[in-house]
Formats: structure tokens, sequence, C-alpha cells
């Protein structure tokens, strides 16, 4: 039997329904790499021109099964388009968090597209007027986040899904531990003496 075609970076355009049929095919330097790697959308990405290839086929995946998988993928990226938004809104208000949280803007981006896009984000309460409490919603938000995605690893019928889930899993992660450093300087208020 002939080893499989392998696909160049250009013809990788994971679609959810690739990614839940586990025909996902990346390169060495492609979709994992990127997830893995931080969520950089720099050199190894998709388009960058590598032409190594794998394939790991999800075998005996039933109907039910991938039914079950595009729900739990779904509820997945209306979380993430969720949190995004919070993010967003969070940049808006607090523009001296916004570099702090351009990355975390990024990576839900990148994730987002990596799952086959973010749908329309739910409406999300304001964030709060002070910084801190501010921090503190997407912190929680954010780990809201991680929580859905673990669990989605876990739940994922897909080998291939779960895989890349639980890339996203781990960049989350590292994201969350990040903010858990971030000092930002006290609130004064009333009159200088």
């Amino acid at each position: 039997m002939p080893p499989p075609p392998t696909a160049s970076a250009e013809d990788v355009r994971p679609t959810r329904r690739g990614l839940l049929l586990g025909g996902l095919r990346i390169g060495a330097g492609g979709l994992a790499g990127v997830l893995l790697a931080g969520c950089s959308d720099g050199a190894g990405a998709p388009g960058s021109g590598s032409t190594t290839g794998s394939t790991s086929p999800a075998v005996g995946t039933t109907e039910p099964a991938k039914a079950a998988d595009e729900d739990l993928l779904a509820s997945v990226l209306r979380q993430m388009a969720t949190t995004r938004a919070l993010v967003g809104a969070v940049r808006r208000r607090h523009r001296d968090l916004s570099a702090t949280l351009a990355p975390l803007g990024s990576a839900h981006a990148t994730h987002g597209r990596a799952l086959g896009g973010l749908p329309a984000a739910d409406r999300t309460s304001p964030p709060a007027r002070d910084g801190a409490a501010a921090l503190a919603q997407v912190v929680t938000a954010e780990q809201r986040l991680v929580d859905e995605v673990s669990g989605a690893v876990v739940a994922a019928r897909s080998g291939a899904l779960a895989a890349v889930l639980a890339s996203v899993a781990a960049s989350l992660t590292q994201h969350v531990a990040a903010l858990a450093e971030v000092s930002l300087p006290p609130v004064t208020t009333g009159t200088a003496p």
C-alpha cells in the first residue's frame, strides 16, 4: 500500500468536520506547532510553505460520535467567543491593560480559527470600572474557558479533536498563569496631600 499523500500547508485549512473526522493533516511546523508554541501566527503557521504532513485518522467514528463532538466543539467555541468579547471590552475600557491582554485576544483568535471559526459572542456584562476588578473578571472567565476546554478534551470522541483541544487548554492555562503575575498600580482616590 503506498504511503498517504502529503498536503502542503496551503492545502491545510482545518474545518470543524475535518477535525471531527480525524482527517486533520498538519505540517511539522503547522497548526500543532502554532498551538503548542504559544499560538504565534508567525513562522510555521499554515501557509508558511511547510510540506511535511501527517494524519491522525479516527477509527470507526460513528455518526452519533461525530454529532456529539460537533455539539462539544460548538459549546467550546461559544464559551471562547464570549470570553474573547470580555477581553476586548476590558481592553477598550482599561487602556492600561490593553497590552497585557493583547496576547490573550490573539490566542483566542488563533484558537478559534484552528477550531473552525468563532461564532458571534453571547452578551457579556460590562467590565468592572476598577482595573484590578476587571482583570479579575478576565481571569475568572479564562479559568471557566480552561475548564470547558479541558472537559471537552476528556469528552471528545475524536483523537484529533482531543489533541487540538488539549493544546488549546495548555495555551490558555499558561495565559491564566501569566495573568496571575500581573500587578496593577494601586488606585488612588481623593486629592493629593
